[in-house]
């Protein structure tokens, strides 16, 4: 019985050790502080493996349903590590047919999951990832028919508006 024991805990030692082993390695940049103190892992969507590999692994699906390649600033955002409950982190698509939060068609996806002979772009030469001011996003966010509040700090508080 005590050899059967063994026998299993070496098994599983060596099951534990080929996962470890072979799972794909994510960038990361290990553990580090957080504002409170706290130690948090920081991981990157992009896998170790997939940068610098031509085609790159993600595309971007733009709003008609065409595909394009990404552009460097891209590539570099899907490359930063991120805490995985971070809302600014990159977000993947899990199907071309996926929708995002405003119902739009667009965003990153695994170049695998792009429907058989769908043509992809090339990358824009512009950045197209925009950084914007207060005013610009509280404008785009009233568009788009949210709630949003100025605080007395000078932050703004967005909210889905109220079914009435």
């Amino acid at each position: 019985m005590e050899t059967i024991f063994v026998l299993a805990v070496l098994v599983l030692g060596a099951v534990a050790l080929v996962w470890v082993l072979r799972r794909p390695r994510r960038i990361t940049s290990g553990r580090t502080k957080t504002s409170a103190g706290r130690s948090a892992f920081l991981f990157a969507v992009a896998t170790f493996d997939e940068v610098g590999v031509e085609p790159y692994a993600y595309i971007y699906v733009n709003a008609d349903g065409s595909a394009r390649e990404l552009h460097a600033s891209e590539r570099e955002f899907l490359e930063t590590p991120f805490h995985p409950a971070d809302g600014g982190r990159p977000y993947l698509k899990s199907s071309y047919a996926q929708k995002n939060g405003w119902g739009e068609i667009t965003g990153f996806m695994r170049r695998s999951k792009l429907p058989h002979g769908t043509d992809i772009g090339p990358a824009p030469s512009e950045n197209p990832l925009k950084t914007f001011s207060k005013e610009e996003m509280t404008r785009i966010l009233l568009e788009k028919g949210m709630d949003v509040d100025e605080n007395p700090s000078g932050s703004i508080t967005v909210r889905k508006p109220h079914l009435r």
